[in-house]
């Protein structure tokens, strides 16, 4: 059975720069995720993107959409019907989001598709993963937003997908300490997948730094090794070779200072001290 997870943010609701995304899982096996983002959105028009575009990507086949927006499955399993009954129109006020509704109510299938709403940040994966990449999303705009001679005017929303494969959440941790994944977004930049990290872009300009070495670190009770960020990124750290010859040696090197940049010469370790600055 094909499910379809979905979920929206937004940095600063209203107003703020937003971010949705949708994964889908087809037999209990992950296939794909699609992010975008828009500039001064709201998060409940984030996570209708989120479904929207979901349910525009799929086939005839028969499938499921879990979301953890109450304003979401409620709106499509009753509220919509009734509005569209009564002309678009509700008691007290007109209906937010109106456009969305009524594209929403042109695709919905209740023969082909179901709806089902689950707690948010309660321990399910799937909407974990995309609770990140709605996250990153909404930060990749606002980092592109925020780039000088950007040919995008404020308000416009960002149609471009992004397909992120089962790796582009990637291996390793950001270098600011959230102890967060790294997402990968559009024209490679590397960012954070927390929206309270303070330089979520940090991890980008320490890609972009072809000088980060293996640093081999001695301590009282042995050794350790501290990868490149880049080789964790890129999930290398099981083919790393200086990893391998340094997990053959039966102690620590006879070495004097604490901090080296290590390499491989001739097929052997080689150490370099790292002097302080």
């Amino acid at each position: 059975m094909r499910v379809i997870y979905t979920d929206g943010c937004c940095l600063k609701n209203p107003g703020g720069a937003g971010g949705w995304a949708y994964t889908v899982v087809e037999d209990g096996d992950m296939k794909r995720s699609v992010t975008g983002g828009a500039e001064d959105t709201t998060n409940n028009i984030m996570e209708m993107t989120a479904v929207i575009k979901a349910i525009e990507a799929q086939d005839c086949q028969p499938f499921k959409v879990v979301s953890d927006s109450k304003y979401v499955i409620e709106g499509i399993k009753s509220w919509m019907h009734l509005w569209q009954r009564r002309n678009w129109k509700k008691k007290g006020g007109p209906i937010k989001n109106l456009d969305l509704w009524k594209r929403l109510f042109q695709i919905v299938d209740p023969g082909r598709m179901t709806f089902e709403w689950v707690k948010g940040h309660d321990g399910h994966p799937e909407n974990e993963r995309c609770d990140q990449l709605a996250g990153a999303a909404a930060r990749g705009w606002r980092i592109t937003a925020s780039y000088p001679n950007n040919e995008r005017s404020s308000g416009d929303s960002v149609d471009t997908q992004r397909p992120v494969s089962n790796d582009s959440l990637l291996v390793g941790y950001c270098p600011m300490g959230c102890g967060q994944t790294l997402f990968r977004g559009e024209g490679g930049a590397v960012t954070c997948s927390l929206l309270a990290c303070p330089k979520p872009d940090a991890v980008h300009e320490i890609l972009c730094n072809p000088q980060t070495e293996h640093v081999f670190v001695l301590r009282e009770d042995g050794f350790s090794l501290k990868h490149p960020l880049r080789e964790r990124c890129e999930d290398e750290l099981f083919d790393c070779e200086v990893h391998r010859l340094l997990s053959e040696l039966d102690e620590a090197p006879p070495l004097s200072a604490r901090n080296y940049v290590v390499t491989i010469e001739d097929g052997a370790l080689a150490y370099q001290p790292i002097v302080p600055i």
